[in-house]
């Protein structure tokens, strides 16, 4: 029971400190949040331009529209790289350094058990049970590649069977924490933004672009912090 006490304050006091972080972030390494805040406005400039946001009709018809789609993937690299890059901020600024070989050998990993997974949704008919069985399983091979981002050497594959559960529920439940609540005002600013008056959709589109990149910089602090007090301090 103490355990479990102590280990719930060790949560709050990881997701009290990743709000610190991400907005600190940005005072310290602009530039993080900036890889994803400005693909993601380019965006919104098409969408505005080609009338998404005049109606839900419009944005339905227009939401496959080429060029939408073209600035859509090069966002999505751009969350992709500043949620990295917010991470390994966090990581080099306690001194920790990237191990390469771990770290291939740990999305090696996680790429076969995806595989594996793949394959047998397909070959089981009761998939459902049997997913969610071997997304717990593997749970410690994401914590395993977190590590060796982190320049953990401890975090070999049999430690992160033997400590990562933990470690991995509260990863993911910091991560959830802010990108949950972030990616729902994400969906609303679109949502608010139909059949508005100009100046308002552009308003409600730069705020919305710097949502996503307050998006960006929560998950990767959130998966640093969430890694252990140990390691984060």
């Amino acid at each position: 029971m103490v355990a479990v006490v102590q280990w719930l304050k060790d949560l709050w006091q990881a997701l009290l400190q990743t709000a610190i972080d991400c907005r600190r972030i940005w005072r310290m390494a602009p530039w993080i949040p900036l890889l994803v805040v400005v693909p993601e406005f380019i965006q919104h400039c098409v969408e505005i331009n080609i009338g998404m946001f005049a109606s839900r009709d419009a944005a339905r018809a227009l939401g496959a529209d080429p060029q939408r789609l073209l600035f859509g993937y090069v966002k999505v690299a751009g969350l992709v790289a500043a949620t990295l890059a917010a991470a390994g901020f966090w990581a080099r600024h306690q001194g920790g350094k990237v191990l390469w070989r771990a770290a291939a050998i740990a999305v090696a990993l996680n790429v076969a058990a995806t595989g594996v997974m793949a394959g047998l949704e397909f070959a089981v008919p009761d998939w459902t049970s049997l997913d969610i069985a071997l997304s717990i399983a593997t749970l410690p091979l994401l914590v395993l590649l977190v590590g060796a981002l982190f320049g953990d050497r401890a975090m070999t594959l049999p430690q992160a069977y033997r400590s990562g559960w933990l470690i991995a529920v509260r990863l993911l439940v910091l991560v959830a924490a802010g990108w949950i609540p972030l990616s729902q005002l994400h969906r609303f600013n679109h949502l608010w933004a139909m059949g508005q008056a100009q100046p308002l959709v552009w308003g409600l589109m730069v705020f919305d672009a710097l949502v996503v990149g307050l998006m960006a910089c929560w998950v990767g602090t959130a998966v640093y912090r969430g890694y252990g007090p140990t390691r984060a301090e």
